[in-house]
């Protein structure tokens, strides 16, 4: 899933991606601020927009992100590469990253 470079998307909704087995890379648009669900009048608490996603192996995020759930890409057991638009700092300011990143790769590219 590749969004619109110019698209004026800013949030994303509660398992907006989630359980999609064929989903194997997504690319969030600079105007996402954070990886933080919208939710509807409900009475659970959000656990993550992208999750249990069995052939995801690539997500692409910008420096526009400012935050996370802790709980974002769990259940994505193929999830090896994140390509970060911004810089090493800039990924270490982000708030709540996920717990479970250790065995990927995070790739900084700035143009």
């Amino acid at each position: 899933v590749i969004f619109e470079k110019d698209s004026k998307l800013e949030k994303l909704g509660y398992e907006c991606f989630y359980n999609c087995p064929k989903l194997k890379t997504i690319e969030i648009p600079p105007s996402v601020t954070d990886l933080i669900p919208i939710t509807s009048r409900t009475t659970y608490t959000p656990t993550s927009i992208i999750s249990s996603c069995s052939e995801l192996t690539t997500v692409t995020l910008y420096n526009s992100i400012k935050e996370m759930k802790t709980t974002e890409f769990s259940n994505c057991p193929n999830l090896t590469t994140i390509n970060f638009y911004g810089t090493e700092e800039e990924w270490k300011a982000i708030k709540n990253k996920p717990t479970k990143l250790n065995s990927i790769t995070v790739n900084f590219i700035t143009e």
